[in-house]
């Protein structure tokens, strides 16, 4: 897998950013949690970008990301990650904000 992988739970989430991203000429990898992100990214480390989901059911953003730049330190920059607007102060809080 090379280019951009996206990781959330939603298939609809994935599949939209994916044709948006791929009209945009990328190559997209998708995989719907952090663990299968990471043993994804295990398996094949020509991923060139992450955009993840931020609320995850198995281990939350800043946990993968902790995660993903011990398995890739290559990628700390290249991390992107997208909050539901819904998803209140729990998501705030870990990001230093001090709610």
């Amino acid at each position: 897998m090379a280019g951009i992988l996206l990781v959330d739970a939603e298939a609809s989430a994935r599949n939209a950013l994916r044709k948006l991203l791929e009209r945009g000429g990328f190559e997209v990898g998708e995989a719907a949690s952090g663990t299968a992100a990471l043993e994804a990214i295990g398996a094949e480390a020509t991923i060139e970008a992450v955009v993840s989901d931020f609320v995850m059911s198995e281990v939350n953003g800043l946990e993968f990301y902790d995660r993903l730049v011990a398995r890739v330190p290559r990628l700390p920059h290249r991390v992107v990650f997208l909050v539901s607007a819904n998803a209140g102060s729990r998501t705030r809080t870990p990001c230093g904000t001090g709610s």
